[in-house]
């Protein structure tokens, strides 16, 4: 898969950058191994639907012989840089079959907690 000829999309509320290998959200900015953003991009066409180890070997690492190692270290990055994105996405493992990309519904942003009465105001005098 060559990145440079894969287009931007957004993924919940992130938005994907292949040819740069950019993640880019509200909060912040991330530049992905090129290997990391194939997988990205793999997982994200599949449409939520399951993709076998064999299937991600073909089309990221050009068929080559690649340990299991190698894709569980590519799913860990792609975990942790859902946890930075504060879940934008999740990487399921599907035991025995492959993996499956989930975007999350995008969410408002959190409203202030309301007061708990227990606070009172006070006057301060200089």
């Amino acid at each position: 898969m060559q990145l440079a000829h894969q287009a931007a999309f957004s993924l919940g509320a992130l938005e994907v950058r292949p040819p740069t290998c950019e993640v880019v959200w509200r909060q912040g900015r991330e530049v992905l191994q090129p290997r990391v953003m194939q997988v990205l991009v793999a997982l994200s066409r599949a449409e939520e639907a399951v993709v076998s180890r064999d299937d991600l070997i073909a089309m990221c690492w050009g068929g080559r012989v690649v340990g299991d190692d190698a894709i569980t270290l590519v799913m860990m990055k792609l975990r942790k840089l859902a946890e930075r994105a504060h879940g934008a996405f999740t990487v399921e493992t599907v035991p025995r079959v492959g993996y499956r990309l989930t975007v999350a519904p995008a969410t408002a942003e959190p409203a202030p907690p309301p007061p708990t009465g227990k606070a009172r105001p006070r006057i301060v005098v200089l």
